[in-house]
């Protein structure tokens, strides 16, 4: 095999190996024992256990600032999630309103909350409205 040749295939070999998710010399990665820190944030999670339909508005402040204020539609039965973003331990003030009810009360993040991404909760059911945070 004459030299070009096999430079030729040399190449294309490990080009293969790279895009199988191999590595080729030079390239950087981690070692399967390196953790790579995920960054992990505080959102609020809107759960809708009434058989209808709701319409439920969120607001989310510290300090007399608002995070986020948003209102979402969650299908009876299902779930969902309003990134709010939160990555600082403190107290917070959730305010919701759906169905007809409200609820307001502080809630205060810790370290473990924040490093975890234990969400705010809110869950409607067809006589309550509730907050709190995952624990």
């Amino acid at each position: 095999m004459d030299h070009s040749r096999r430079e030729a295939i040399y190449g294309l070999s490990s080009a293969m190996l790279a895009l199988a998710g191999c590595s080729v010399p030079g390239a950087k990665s981690a070692s399967p024992t390196e953790t790579t820190e995920q960054e992990t944030a505080v959102d609020v999670r809107v759960i809708n256990n009434t058989s209808t339909e709701q319409s439920i508005s969120i607001t989310v402040s510290a300090d007399s600032s608002v995070i986020v204020q948003e209102t979402v539609i969650v299908q009876s039965g299902e779930a969902t999630v309003v990134e709010a973003g939160i990555r600082q331990q403190g107290t917070y003030e959730l305010s919701v309103e759906g169905n007809g009810m409200s609820d307001t009360g502080s809630v205060t993040l810790g370290e473990y909350h924040i490093e975890y991404g234990r969400n705010f909760r809110v869950e409607v059911r067809p006589d309550s409205i509730s907050i709190g945070v995952y624990e």
